[in-house]
């Protein structure tokens, strides 16, 4: 079989999804991406074709209440080299499979209006494009907290047993804004804090 994928379950495994995302898309990326597999919030998955590390996903889930889990893919992220072959098509698969057999009623992910190779990928599987600033009029920015998706400017949707109304009216309540924020904390603010000091020099 040519192309396999693994979940990391060691460092050696991490340094690959550390290579990986820095060489496409930058040390900080690499840092943020990293940093949520070491703190336990991601999983992460490492595709292999002929053995060779060729691209990483990572992803996580929230538990929201009444009873409504999201799934979140974090990062999807295909050396260059490895494009073109069906590696990005092949991860986020494998993401969704691991998802829905543990029960989300959505996956959302996020990407940028000029991102056309995302928007294909993630449109070929059918998730729906939704501009954060439209979501974000409804319920402020706690898509974007749960996302991590500063730099990011369009919600990918996919609703499983929830449409996109449901997931932002679950959101929307106070429990699951205190809960969105509690991620955010951990996965976004405090590794940007560390970041911030650590350029610093303090």
């Amino acid at each position: 079989m040519s192309l396999v994928i693994a979940e990391v379950t060691g460092s050696e495994e991490l340094g690959i999804v550390r290579r990986i995302v820095e060489s496409s898309m930058g040390s900080w990326q690499a840092y943020y991406a990293t940093t949520c597999v070491e703190q336990g919030y991601c999983r992460a998955l490492v595709a292999f074709e002929y053995g060779r590390p060729a691209g990483v996903s990572l992803f996580y889930r929230l538990e929201l209440q009444p009873r409504v889990s999201v799934g979140v893919i974090y990062y999807v992220v295909v050396e260059d080299r490895f494009r073109r072959r069906g590696i990005g098509k092949a991860l986020v698969a494998s993401v969704e499979h691991l998802l829905e057999e543990e029960w989300v009623d959505a996956i959302v992910a996020t990407t940028r209006f000029d991102n056309i190779g995302s928007r294909k990928l993630f449109g070929s599987f059918g998730y729906v494009e939704v501009p954060l600033e439209v979501v974000e009029d409804r319920c402020g920015e706690v898509v974007t907290k749960l996302t991590c998706s500063y730099e990011d400017d369009l919600l990918l949707f996919k609703g499983l047993t929830v449409d996109l109304e449901g997931l932002v009216g679950a959101l929307g309540t106070p429990q699951n804004l205190r809960q969105v924020e509690r991620l955010w904390y951990g996965l976004c603010y405090r590794p940007w804090l560390r970041l911030r000091r650590t350029s610093r020099g303090l």
